[in-house]
């Protein structure tokens, strides 16, 4: 870890607490630390290096428990109705099932919703904090703060800096925090497609021949869908465009829900975009995330296999249980900085985030074996667990706990 000293002829901003991301994970910290009213906008700063809200026009699943905590702070008029789709029933698919392992809730297992609908709602909030659209160059400490350095010259200061600057993270490597990285070898799509019937909704988890795919609803009338499918980079390699690889899994999609009379289709283009994301997989995982006057937040502190929409999850609760730690400090008149509460931070989200790598990343090499007694024995046991009621096990994890 660097430490070093400003030379006196230095213009800086000091700031209580730093936010650093421009990511989905950073507006939402920002958004519930304004509403938490710890800091004044004087005191809060958000380092965005995006002057502009990205179209992305991917979703996010919020499950239910992460969806009750944000309408606490007032997101119920965000994620409402007309920008959200409730999911009460998930299907779980496997090549040799004869019907897929369900589980519901009649109230809710979470919403989804299109991620730039969300920022766009949360930008106006961020007005009530200072944003500096530039990015973070280099970083020291000195006794009392940690010193940013950012691209456009400014240079700021802060007691604690959380750092959502995402799976590569600068701020990670600059302040020397360890971390494990293991390539999966796989590449994520994720793009829509539209579907003969109506999602009721009903969020899908389907592993197909070549990697595991989810299909989640969305909120409009033309029974569209958004998919992330995960699949061998030498696979992927075969296709030369997005369009290939997108009509080689309808094919494919077709096919495995043929017996359901479910049939995928391209998406009118005059409804919504259709580009097509892409991105290499891996697994980050950070035993410890926390230095001198920082923390790591949402992939940043773990990056994990998008089955299920986990990864998103965890990077709220990462928010969740740093605001009421800080919120803590407030209280009793402490240094939102201090050792101490870094230390409580990564004690209490050490045990939730070492499960849901371990589990996520156990489910993604056990769906991902190409043997067929592996299948067969997956598909059979999947049918078992139908019947029982260690299936609520499922309901729990998807549903948040």
């Amino acid at each position: 870890m660097t430490k070093s000293k400003l030379s006196n002829n230095v213009q800086k901003r000091h700031f209580q607490i730093t936010v650093v991301g421009s990511g989905l994970t950073g507006s939402l910290m920002i958004y519930i630390l304004i509403k938490s009213k710890i800091v004044s906008k004087e005191n809060l700063c958000w380092v965005n290096p995006n002057t502009k809200i990205s179209n992305d026009n991917r979703v996010s699943f919020y499950n239910y428990k992460n969806f009750q905590s944000l309408t606490k702070f007032g997101l119920k008029k965000i994620l409402n109705q007309k920008e959200s789709i409730n999911i009460n029933k998930i299907e779980v698919l496997n090549q040799k099932q004869n019907k897929p392992l369900t589980f519901s809730e009649n109230e809710s297992l979470g919403i989804i919703c299109k991620n730039f609908a969300v920022q766009k709602a949360l930008s106006e909030e961020a007005k009530n904090s200072t944003v500096i659209n530039s990015k973070v160059i280099n970083s020291s400490i000195d006794e009392y703060q940690r010193i940013l350095m950012l691209e456009n010259g400014d240079v700021i200061t802060s007691n604690i800096v959380l750092a959502a600057d995402g799976t590569n993270s600068l701020l990670r490597s600059l302040s020397n925090i360890k971390f494990f990285k293991h390539e999966l070898n796989h590449i994520a799509f994720n793009g829509y497609l539209n579907m003969n019937v109506s999602s009721n909704n009903i969020a899908r988890q389907a592993f197909l021949k070549d990697g595991p795919i989810g299909l989640l609803p969305i909120k409009d009338k033309t029974n569209n869908i958004n998919f992330v499918w995960s699949v061998n980079k030498d696979f992927a390699k075969k296709f030369n465009s997005e369009e290939k690889i997108v009509n080689f899994l309808i094919r494919q999609l077709n096919e495995f829900y043929k017996k359901y009379d479910i049939v995928f289709s391209k998406i009118n283009h005059n409804e919504i975009t259709s580009k097509t994301y892409k991105w290499p997989l891996k697994l980050i995982y950070v035993p410890n995330p926390i230095a001198n006057r920082i923390a790591l937040i949402g992939d940043a502190a773990h990056t994990i296999h998008p089955l299920a929409g986990q990864g998103f999850n965890l990077s709220l609760e990462d928010c969740f249980a740093m605001l009421d730690i800080l919120k803590d400090s407030f209280e009793t008149g402490k240094d939102f900085g201090q050792y101490e509460n870094l230390q409580k931070y990564a004690a209490k989200r050490k045990k939730r985030t070492q499960f849901m790598t371990l589990s996520t990343t156990s489910i993604f090499y056990s769906f991902t074996n190409n043997s067929n007694f592996w299948k067969t024995s997956l598909s059979l046991g999947m049918e078992r667990v139908e019947k029982i009621k260690l299936k609520n096990i499922f309901k729990v994890f998807a549903s948040g706990f």
